[in-house]
């Protein structure tokens, strides 16, 4: 079986000190820095943007995961392309998203699609024949340190056993217990930020998420 695929989200970082932050993650066994994107209308904070992204790009070598928790992803697929994006996953409940989905395999860029837990799975699902891998939430969108919730085991275990070669990450609420119960449900990818970044050790702590 190959290694759990591990990303750190760095919206919650201290931008000030974000230099750093990228620093230990490039020196870490992190797999790649995920990056969320958030337009303040699909949920109601914003972050950052492609200008930042593409600052980031220059010092980094980790696997850049681009996630657009915006309304609209189709406008934005070109500027975060030339940023850097190795992956681009847009919402299933996003506008155009089968159009979005086109316009990422034409230009040749590596798709997902990414689902809130409140969002019934067959929203999700007649999409993941077209993306390398899912994202399914398991805490409330577009905020930090919000608490797992245990009904996403369930949906966890659905798209496992209904797509068995799909890659399924997993964000929200993620520390060593949830993401135990996340892996073992059927995921083999786990997104975290504040928990990780939180840690004295991060490789130790990416090793003993993993």
């Amino acid at each position: 079986m190959s290694k759990t695929l591990i990303e750190i989200g760095i919206a919650t970082a201290d931008f000030y000190c974000v230099a750093d932050v990228l620093r230990a993650i490039e020196s870490s066994g992190a797999d790649g820095i995920h990056l969320d994107i958030m337009d303040g209308n699909f949920v109601g904070q914003i972050t950052y943007g492609a200008k930042i992204v593409s600052d980031l790009r220059r010092h980094s070598s980790k696997r850049f995961d681009v996630h657009l928790m915006v309304e609209n992803p189709l406008p934005l697929i070109g500027q975060f392309k030339e940023a850097g994006a190795d992956i681009i996953h847009i919402h299933a409940e996003s506008k155009n998203v089968g159009a979005t989905l086109d316009h990422l395999r034409e230009h040749g860029i590596e798709s997902g699609i990414a689902v809130r837990l409140e969002t019934p799975l067959e929203k999700a699902l007649p999409y993941l024949d077209y993306v390398s891998s899912v994202i399914l939430m398991c805490a409330e969108t577009g905020y930090s340190g919000m608490e797992f919730n245990e009904v996403a085991l369930a949906r966890i275990a659905a798209v496992r056993a209904a797509y068995p070669g799909m890659r399924i990450l997993v964000d929200g609420g993620m520390n060593f217990d949830t993401a135990k119960l996340a892996l073992e449900a059927g995921a083999d990818g786990i997104i975290s930020g504040s928990f990780l970044l939180a840690q004295k050790d991060l490789n130790a702590a990416i090793e003993r998420m993993r």
